[in-house]
């Protein structure tokens, strides 16, 4: 969660174009995707 609050924060901080939101917005879908095939181990439920 801290990490979607810094990039959220950053997002609106620089003021950037609307293609640097769609690339952002894509790769957070991305990501999204990854970990919820598995891909990515998360650490909150490792143990």
């Amino acid at each position: 969660m801290l990490l979607l609050t810094l990039v959220v924060f950053v997002e609106k901080l620089l003021q950037r174009s609307r293609r640097f939101e769609g690339a952002l917005g894509i790769a957070l879908i991305a990501l999204g995707i990854v970990v919820s095939f598995g891909a990515i181990e998360k650490p909150w439920m490792s143990g």
